[in-house]
């Protein structure tokens, strides 16, 4: 009844209007005509194609009405339209000339308005930027991916990598991605030991194909690309842009890891750490009592992770910024308990758990009872010595002679790095357990009483200059627990071309015609350099300085100078090989970062062979060969032989006894008998051996035998001239090989470089040490190396010498 109403109502206000003239109603006017216009000019089509934005504005619009486009190419698609833009999508463009288009906007009751574009011409290809990528996602999971990635060129060098895709968008060019990738191979090259940014470059590049390739990733759910590109050593890019392949990690599989635990009670707190199998798998650990674990119910590890997220969910209503990945730890782990109540029950845990708060390992638990150790008064006294560039010593007095104790030495700067000194000999107390060090029995870094003790007897290695280092010394039990206060003191390296007083003496004996053994004592416990060389190669020195710059530079070369070098006593034994009837030198001098001592020496003089022995060489009888018969067998292999003789000597002796031979210049003045004979001994061969010598050149041939006494029989002695009249066709499989000659110049009368001898067993009483490395997790290495070393191989120096050994066994 009321609709009706209102509907009769309406009614009659109609009437009442229709009575009314056109005169009495005002008539609005005709609304104003849209107007199309472009408001930006259209750029160039780039010949990849892609998204193109036309910029219009439609004046005078109609509500809810919008403009169309069409375009007069097929090339150019419009895809969709607002009220200030015409979208269009542009198809690649390979030919060698621009195209035009033209896009037409149309409005209602508007003019149409035109547009043209032009797609310019791709570019000719660059022939140096003609590598190409054929890639392929094999398989993604949660923490790695699989490709394929085959270049168009398996001998090309190339660049492949994985990252979040997006760090990859976040570039504005593909040229600022590759420029932000050398970075990156600069950075890590240095800490791969690169030295140059082209040999940083070189570590990551690849070549050939990666088939079935793993890369391992950090972030399950996460967005990546693989991506490729042609890249030379010298930094040339080869690839006329970069391939790439879009994938997703997958949520986190449960990870193969186990925990192990240890826990230290302390005089201040207790330390626990946690200890994975597998160092790349994320976890989470911590403490808690015994009821408080128990009271986690069935599934402790998930009952965790849910009080994790809701305590971030808290966090983040209240405007924080956490995430579950700021709980989850990687590699080992340790923390320090003060508030842990005596004699109650601890439970340490630790399960595989991922950034996004997926449980992947099963929970392991460890209980302990909380022991909080009695402080010992022991304090300590410390007072440094020998302080050098490169080394110092400790003075070390406890105030209990009873109390086992431990010291170690770091860079002042290591202490800076961490919470505090006690936090810091914590990580070295972890180190030292690593190395299996039993607490309760060991004597070379646990000590009592009073030591003086070098940088490297504290875990140290060799020091830079004027550079500070701390020393930290405390007590520990027979557990390794620190139980007394740390004492801790400075001390500041010198700069290296300060003089040292040190002196060192030298004492020994020869052992024969072939050995000797020599002690080394320094005054002061600084480092030292030590050494026998023949008298005759010192001497073929202008200066000490000269000769000891020569042996760090030879030593240094071969990679031997750390087995040179001791601090403290030493002993050098050489059980055989040295040359008899020869005087041989102890030589010493302090080498700190530079020469820091004159050079100390002692003479010793090896016996000569004996003489008068019943076993005689009877015959020599030589074979000539043509060395150019060798060299067109293999002419890199035997290149000394091209243009000369290859002679060998067939010696036959009285007996079943050992012999000598070596080939000489003529001598002008010739050695005695004795000297001949330990020539011979020395420097002869004792096998069968080829010479190479020159055509028409006389040379001398001089042999022995040695009886089973030891003695050396009568010398026999043979002229020879090779000439090619008496060269001698042998079969290919010879009983001895040419090798490539060695200079025989020498430094010493009468004998060749000591090089060419079997280099002695040299024996060291350097004590075997460990070094604290600056991240505290790897144990480190000594340069003094324990046990026996070849180290006796001489100097390169040469001298021209009276008689050329030549002698062709290439030692």
């Amino acid at each position: 009844m009321k609709k009706l109403l209102w509907i009769g109502a309406a009614f009659a206000l109609l009437t009442q209007f229709a009575g009314c003239s056109d005169s009495d109603v005002d008539t609005p006017p005709p609304a104003p005509a849209p107007v199309i216009s472009v408001t930006q000019q259209p750029a160039p089509i780039a010949p990849a194609g892609g998204e193109v934005v036309l910029r219009i504005a439609i004046e005078n619009p109609r509500e809810g009405v919008l403009p169309t486009a069409e375009s007069d190419q097929s090339w150019l698609t419009v895809t969709r339209t607002t009220m200030v833009s015409v979208i269009c999508q542009a198809s690649p463009h390979t030919g060698e000339t621009a195209r035009p288009a033209r896009v037409t906007v149309s409005y209602p009751d508007a003019e149409p308005v035109t547009i043209d574009l032009e797609q310019t011409a791709a570019e000719p290809e660059d022939p140096s930027k003609s590598l190409t990528f054929d890639i392929r996602i094999v398989k993604a999971s949660s923490r790695s991916v699989i490709v394929d990635c085959i270049p168009s060129d398996p001998e090309a060098t190339y660049i492949a990598m994985a990252t979040y895709k997006s760090d990859f968008e976040a570039h504005e060019s593909e040229e600022a991605l590759i420029e932000d990738n050398f970075t990156y191979f600069t950075e890590w090259g240095e800490a791969f030991g690169a030295t140059t940014p082209e040999e940083a470059l070189k570590m990551f590049l690849r070549r050939g194909p990666m088939e079935n390739y793993e890369i391992q990733l950090d972030r399950p759910e996460e967005d990546y690309y693989f991506y490729a590109y042609g890249l030379n050593a010298d930094g040339t890019v080869t690839s006329s842009k970069i391939y790439k392949k879009d994938f997703r990690t997958t949520i986190p599989e449960a990870q193969e890891c186990t925990f192990s635990f240890s826990v230290r009670p302390g005089i201040e707190y207790t330390q626990v750490g946690v200890f994975p199998s597998d160092l790349a798998v994320s976890y989470l650990w911590g403490v808690m009592s015994s009821a408080e674990y128990e009271a986690l119910g069935s599934d402790p590890a998930q009952r965790i992770v849910d009080d994790i997220k809701a305590q971030i969910e808290a966090d983040n209503a209240l405007g924080g910024d956490s995430r579950f990945g700021d709980y989850v730890v990687y590699h080992n782990s340790k923390s320090s308990y003060k508030n842990l109540v005596q004699g109650e029950k601890y439970v340490v845990y630790a399960f595989g758990c991922d950034v996004k708060g997926y449980v992947t390992a099963p929970i392991m638990t460890e209980t302990f009872t909380e022991e909080r150790l009695q402080k010992v008064d022991c304090s300590f006294s410390l007072t440094h010595r020998d302080v050098r560039a490169s080394s110092f010593t400790t003075d070390i007095q406890p105030s209990n002679d009873a109390v086992r104790w431990f010291a170690y030495t770091l860079p002042y700067e290591m202490l800076e790095s961490v919470n505090s000194l006690e936090e810091l000999s914590e990580e070295v107390i972890d180190i030292v357990n690593g190395m299996g060090i039993d607490w309760a029995t060991d004597e070379t870094y646990v000590h009592t009483g009073f030591r003086n003790l070098t940088n490297y007897d504290m875990m140290g290695s060799e020091l830079d200059a004027n550079t500070r280092h701390l020393v930290a010394v405390f007590g520990v039990n027979e557990k390794g627990s620190r139980i007394t206060d740390i004492a801790q003191a400075n001390v500041t390296t010198l700069a290296p071309d300060t003089p040292s007083t040190m002196t060192v003496d030298i004492t020994g004996e020869t052992k024969g015609w072939s050995g000797l053994a020599l002690t080394f004592t320094p005054s002061a416990k600084e480092r030292y350099f030590y050494d026998v060389q023949m008298k005759d190669f010192y001497e073929s020195f202008e200066s000490d300085e000269a000769f000891m710059n020569e042996l760090l530079y030879y030593y240094g070369g071969q990679g031997l100078l750390a087995y040179k070098q001791t601090i403290g006593q030493a002993t050098l034994t050489v059980e055989e090989g040295l040359l008899p009837g020869t005087t041989y030198l102890g030589v010493a001098f302090g080498v700190d970062k530079l020469i820091s001592t004159p050079l100390f020496t002692r003479e010793f003089t090896t016996a000569s062979v004996p003489m008068g022995g019943t076993a005689t060489v009877t015959s020599i009888e030589p074979t000539i060969e043509d060395g150019d018969r060798y060299y067109e067998s293999d002419p890199e292999k035997y290149a000394d032989c091209k243009g000369k003789a290859v002679v060998g000597f067939k010696i036959t002796t009285n007996a079943a006894a050992k012999y000598y031979v070596a080939c000489f210049d003529p001598f002008t003045e010739r050695p005695t008998d004795q000297q001949m004979t330990d020539l011979l001994v020395g420097y002869g061969d004792s096998e069968p051996a080829a010479y190479l010598l020159d055509w028409n050149e006389p040379c001398e041939v001089w042999a022995l035998a040695m009886d089973n006494a030891g003695k050396a029989g009568a010398l026999k002695r043979l002229d020879l001239t090779p000439e090619r009249s008496s060269v001698t066709t042998v079969a290919t499989a010879r009983p001895f090989a040419v090798r490539p000659k060695t200079a025989r110049t020498a430094a010493h009368a009468l004998h060749p470089m000591q090089s060419y001898t079997p280099a002695p067993v040299v024996r060291s009483t350097a004590p075997e040490s460990y070094v604290l490395s600056t991240v505290l997790h790897e144990q480190g290495h000594t340069i003094f190396t324990p046990g026996e070393v070849v180290s006796l191989t001489p100097s390169s120096h040469t001298a021209v010498l009276p008689a050329t050994v030549r002698n062709f066994r290439g030692r």
